[in-house]
């Protein structure tokens, strides 16, 4: 771990991205710190956002629609459990009224 400003740096977890454009052939770049390497890698997530080494969106592009896909699957089951309770209290709310109209 290094310690910069007093926040923690994991060198396990850290990675090394290279930006090259795609006519630029691959030259690998080995980093050191102590006794570890840091990995190069074509992509990685930061801040929930995935960049690639070639300075373009497939890879987070690609994460988008599974994300809303599930978010839309929430949203239609929830409103349809909330249209089932509204419904519920409505009728409640209803028969209630008729039952109090007749013990007057």
């Amino acid at each position: 771990m290094i310690y910069i400003n007093h926040p923690m740096l994991n060198i396990a977890k850290t990675n090394l991205i290279k930006f090259t454009p795609k006519s630029t052939a691959h030259v690998p770049l080995d980093i050191y710190y102590k006794d570890y390497v840091i990995d190069e890698v074509k992509s990685t997530k930061s801040l929930g956002m995935h960049t690639e080494n070639q300075m373009n969106w497939k890879s987070h592009a690609e994460q988008i629609p599974p994300k809303l896909s599930a978010a839309c699957f929430s949203i239609r089951k929830l409103s349809l459990m909330l249209l089932m309770l509204i419904k519920r209290l409505s009728l409640q709310c209803i028969f209630s009224q008729f039952r109090h109209q007749k013990r007057k």
